[in-house]
């Protein structure tokens, strides 16, 4: 697997989930667009946020590595929906008050 054997995870955090010293790479918005996570990733793009250069990815590996990652960031939406359950709606509770005669 590309993210393990790259470094990435060192940063990124074990499969994508980050680690605290770079971003959670599952809700970036460049792992849409493959032109922009090339200049990120292979260019250095980001160079001057820390994020270094990587000009040893084929083109074949960033597109795995983009897929992977967005993979990622839907099994980490299905795992939040899974767990959502609809609230139910409450009923109006009948409040018994002096000033208007009801018990």
């Amino acid at each position: 697997m590309l993210f393990a054997t790259r470094a990435c995870l060192v940063c990124h955090g074990w499969n994508a989930v980050a680690g605290g010293g770079a971003p959670d790479l599952r809700y970036s918005p460049a792992i849409t667009d493959a032109a922009t996570f090339r200049t990120i990733v292979k260019e250095g793009g980001l160079k001057l946020n820390g994020m270094p250069p990587f000009p040893q990815f084929t083109d074949k590996e960033l597109e795995d590595l983009r897929f992977y990652l967005r993979g990622r960031r839907r099994a980490s939406r299905r795992r939040t929906c899974s767990a959502w359950r609809p609230l139910r709606r409450a009923t109006p509770s009948r409040r018994t008050s002096p000033a208007n005669g009801t018990s």
